[in-house]
């Protein structure tokens, strides 16, 4: 009988684990990005008062764009309006929308 309670509190501490290290660098993982995208969000911004328009990618502002699960993703909407989105999950994304000047899940339609 104490076996199986030893084998029980063992697979209870490996899901505690398993639990806190998926939600902790989850979350870990979504600030990192945010923040990054916060500072490419100041880029976009610049570039725009200095040149009166958005640019056209990331490469005109002199970031290489990548593919990938750890990359931001910038698309512009039209004239004065983009968004910066980076992926949570296969199905889920972030979104910056340069329309409210804050980050949401879900794709939206700019105001």
């Amino acid at each position: 009988m104490k076996k199986y309670k030893y084998i029980l509190w063992f697979l209870g501490v490996l899901l505690f684990l398993f639990a806190f290290w998926f939600f902790y660098f989850r979350t870990a993982r979504e600030n990192k990005l945010m923040e990054e995208g916060n500072i490419l969000v100041k880029k976009v911004e610049l570039f725009k008062a200095e040149n009166k328009r958005l640019p056209n990618s990331l490469e005109e502002i002199g970031i290489p764009e990548k593919d990938g699960f750890n990359v931001l993703y910038y698309y512009k909407r039209d004239s004065s309006h983009y968004t910066i989105s980076f992926p949570i999950s296969a199905e889920e994304h972030k979104f910056y929308y340069s329309d409210t000047k804050q980050w949401g899940k879900g794709y939206r339609e700019m105001k």
